[in-house]
């Protein structure tokens, strides 16, 4: 009886095993990203300079090319890429955050030609899920100014954010947007239009 291992004791190397993986192993994130300047070719004769987001880790398991060369390959897991002209990295609400003046441009990768790197200032930031969209006049505000007040709620696997460039709309006025992500979206673009709020989602990375 001696020499058969009871039950804790086979919990417990197990255990002790399963705390020896490195946790990187559990926490791949698909919707996550790394951006790069790129300069980009076209088939159709085009040239495009800017910023795409990548994510090595959803084309792992078919290829080990490294970006920007596995743009080229006849990919089964991801077959476009976003593609952003112009970004800006922000000072409000928090610095360092990175907003974009309109929505990317979706590449197929079919259409590529050639892509080489194009270093730049943001090269190797990091996010997830979509970049924010603000207008550039926003942008500009977001840089240099600070808010009159803002405040942060949970939206769905995001940070969203309320900033007030309206000396009218204190803090007092904005927490309601902070606390109902229902609220939020029923009375967030009319707030934005008509009172000079802005509006930030950033998902978690």
């Amino acid at each position: 009886m001696n020499g058969v291992p009871t039950a804790s004791k086979v919990i417990l190397v197990i255990l002790i095993a399963l705390s020896c993986v490195p946790l990187n192993t559990y926490a791949i994130c698909l919707s996550c990203w790394s951006l790069h300047g790129v300069t980009i070719q076209l088939r159709n004769g085009q040239t495009l300079e800017g910023y795409v987001t990548w994510n090595q880790y959803r084309v792992e398991n078919e290829t080990q090319t490294p970006f920007p060369d596995v743009l080229l390959e006849p990919l089964k897991t991801v077959q476009s890429v976003e593609f952003y002209d112009q970004l800006h990295s922000v000072t409000y609400p928090v610095q360092g955050l990175i907003v974009s003046a309109k929505s990317p441009r979706v590449i197929e990768l079919d259409s590529l030609k050639s892509v080489s790197l194009r270093p730049h200032s943001l090269d190797k930031r990091s996010g997830a899920g979509r970049i924010p969209v603000a207008p550039a006049r926003i942008i500009e505000l977001l840089k240099l100014e600070p808010p009159v007040a803002y405040c942060h709620g949970d939206g769905e696997l995001s940070t969203v954010y309320w900033l007030s460039y309206n000396p009218s709309l204190g803090e007092k006025e904005l927490s309601f947007l902070c606390r109902d992500p229902w609220v939020q979206l029923i009375q967030g673009s009319k707030l934005l239009e008509d009172n000079n709020i802005v509006r930030l989602e950033f998902a978690y990375d």
